[in-house]
């Protein structure tokens, strides 16, 4: 159920979408050894890129922020949370291991037309 919420304001398919909401970060180097093929370096908490979050997200609307990941992800993505908090918005946390098709921006944020915004943060995503 919570795959299907997410879906709906992520609207991965809507290519307007994408060009109306770019990624926020999405810029890490990718790390290439011989037990992490592919891998990525995992977003840490950052003070600058949190302002740029909060600069794209609309001050009135309820934040709907999803942490995927491990739990060291989420404690990284709960930082975001509160930091968004000390700014004024009004917060929920969700906490989910992985979602189909995985993420492939760090942080990810939905439709500011929708009801709730949706802010996906992954700091292991390629």
């Amino acid at each position: 159920m919570a795959l299907l919420g997410i879906g709906s304001w992520l609207a991965i398919e809507n290519p307007t979408q994408e060009a109306r909401t770019p990624p926020v970060i999405n810029n890490a180097p990718r790390v290439n050894t011989p037990n992490q093929a592919g891998g990525t370096n995992p977003l840490a908490f950052d003070r600058a890129i949190a302002d740029q979050l909060v600069g794209k997200l609309p001050r009135r609307k309820p934040i709907d922020v999803v942490a995927v990941g491990s739990p060291a992800d989420w404690e990284v993505v709960g930082q975001y949370a509160e930091y968004l908090k000390t700014k004024g918005f009004a917060v929920r946390l969700s906490r989910i291991g992985m979602i189909s098709p995985p993420p492939d921006q760090k942080i990810k944020v939905g439709d500011a037309s929708d009801p709730a915004v949706g802010v996906i943060i992954a700091p292991n995503a390629f």
